[in-house]
C-alpha cells in the first residue's frame, strides 16, 4: 500500500512504515529495541556458515535493509531527530512522493507466519511465487489460527503451500496441515 505524503488521513494515526536501514539492521534493531525505541519487525531467518572452519548459527534479515516500523509519522519524525539513520521508503508517482506502508491485517499474517515454530519457514521473492493462482484460505486451527494466505505453488516445492505476502515487497511461505485449512469463499 502507498499513502501520499500529503494524503496521510493523521500525522498522528499509526501505520506499519516500510522503513531503510540501509547495512544498519542490527543497529536498528538495538535502537528501536531500546528506552526511546518504536515498535518494529525485522524479518530474519538462522542460517549456519562457515567461520574459521567451524558452523555458526546466526539470525539474519531476509529483507536487506528493510525494517518495518509500526508508529505514527509524526512519532517517527521525533524518533528521527535523535536517530537520523531510518528513511521512509518512497515511491515516486505522478502525483508526487508516496510513503510505503504495509496493512494492519497484512503485516500481522507476515509476522505470524514468519515467527511460526511448528515448520520450516520459508522467505521467498515474489518471482518463486504464481501470484493470483492460488486459493486465498484461513488457517481455523493451531497456533496460527485466523492467519489468511493462499495455498499456492512455491518453486521448487513439490505439495502447495501455504504463503501469505507483503504487497510488492516479500512473501513467507510455510507447511500446515490442509486439516487445519479452510478455503475463503467471497
Amino acid at each position: 500500500m502507498k499513502i501520499g505524503i500529503n494524503n496521510l488521513a493523521s500525522r498522528f494515526e499509526i501505520y506499519w512504515f516500510v522503513m531503510l536501514a540501509y547495512k544498519q539492521e542490527k543497529y536498528a534493531e538495538q535502537v528501536l529495541s531500546g528506552d526511546d525505541g518504536l515498535e518494529f519487525f525485522i524479518a530474519k531467518q538462522n542460517i549456519v556458515k562457515k567461520v574459521h572452519g567451524k558452523s555458526v548459527t546466526d539470525w539474519i534479515p531476509v529483507i536487506p535493509n528493510i525494517v518495518f516500523v509500526h508508529a505514527s509519522f509524526s512519532r517517527i519524525l521525533e524518533f528521527k531527530k535523535k536517530y537520523n539513520f531510518l528513511k521512509f521508503a518512497t515511491w515516486k508517482k505522478s502525483t508526487g512522493m508516496e510513503f510505503m506502508i504495509v496493512g494492519e491485517v497484512e503485516m500481522s499474517n507476515f509476522i505470524r507466519v514468519a515467527s511460526y515454530t511448528q515448520s520450516e519457514v520459508k522467505f521467498l521473492t515474489l518471482n518463486n511465487v504464481q501470484l493470483g493462482k492460488g486459493t486465498r484460505v484461513r488457517v481455523i486451527d493451531g497456533e496460527l489460527k485466523g492467519v489468511t494466505g493462499e495455498l499456492t505453488k512455491v518453486v521448487g516445492r513439490r505439495n502447495k503451500q501455504f504463503v501469505t505476502f507483503i504487497p510488492d515487497m516479500a512473501a513467507v511461505t510455510a507447511e500446515i496441515d490442509v486439516s487445519l485449512i479452510e478455503k475463503i469463499t467471497e
